[in-house]
């Protein structure tokens, strides 16, 4: 079961957020990003967060337009961002895999913090994917097959201590490299062909890959 939460930051294009919708099973969206949700004409089943961001006429055009609109009011001073209390609800609702349309933005602190989701999101393996302006990302280890087009850039960046890892089928390979905290080496790989062969042997990486050459 897919989840999709539609989250604040930038936004892939109309055609990919479509494309994320149409394959939700349920989706979520989280207070300010029903802006987005509204201007991009997507719909939502359940609406989260402390309600700062939105609109009251937006709120209220929503309550109006879709019956049995699920709405969960958040206290504004809470220990959580209205995203990873998404991805809790969509998590009890028995969804298997996360999808965020979103995520990556203007907000450091934000950005940040939704890595830090993703990571968990890793750690607990629950397979994730976020779409943002111009790229996607996650956290992987083990293996990973990344669907690429030639000369797609990628990013490869450690988020533990000890990360170790085998890059095939790309312009830089690279055979049980060790890829340290505070270094740069995983930055601006390309693919060659229409698929990039990812092995984390030990750790956690974030993938990026940029949706454009």
């Amino acid at each position: 079961m897919n989840g999709l939460i539609y989250t604040g930051g930038d936004w892939p294009d109309l055609a990919t957020a479509k494309m994320l919708s149409e394959r939700a099973d349920l989706s979520i969206c989280c207070d300010g990003a029903a802006e987005e949700a509204y201007r991009y004409g997507l719909p939502f089943q359940t609406l989260v967060g402390d309600m700062d961001s939105i609109r009251p006429d937006l709120l209220e055009g929503y309550q109006n337009t879709y019956e049995g609109l699920e709405i969960i009011q958040l206290s504004v001073e809470k220990d959580w961002t209205d995203t990873e209390y998404a991805v809790s609800h969509a998590l009890d609702r028995g969804c298997t895999h996360i999808t965020f349309c979103g995520g990556l933005g203007k907000r450091m602190d934000h950005s940040l913090g939704q890595l830090q989701i993703l990571y968990g999101l890793c750690k607990r393996g629950i397979p994730h994917t976020l779409y943002s302006k111009d790229m996607f990302a996650c956290m992987i280890n083990g293996e990973y097959s990344l669907k690429t087009f030639p000369q797609q850039t990628f990013s490869l960046l450690p988020f533990a201590q000890n990360c170790c890892i085998t890059i095939e089928e790309a312009k830089y390979p690279l055979y049980h490299q060790p890829l340290p905290l505070g270094k740069t080496l995983g930055i601006s790989n390309q693919a060659l062909g229409e698929q990039v062969s990812i092995q984390v042997h030990e750790g956690i990486v974030l993938l990026i890959a940029l949706q454009s050459v």
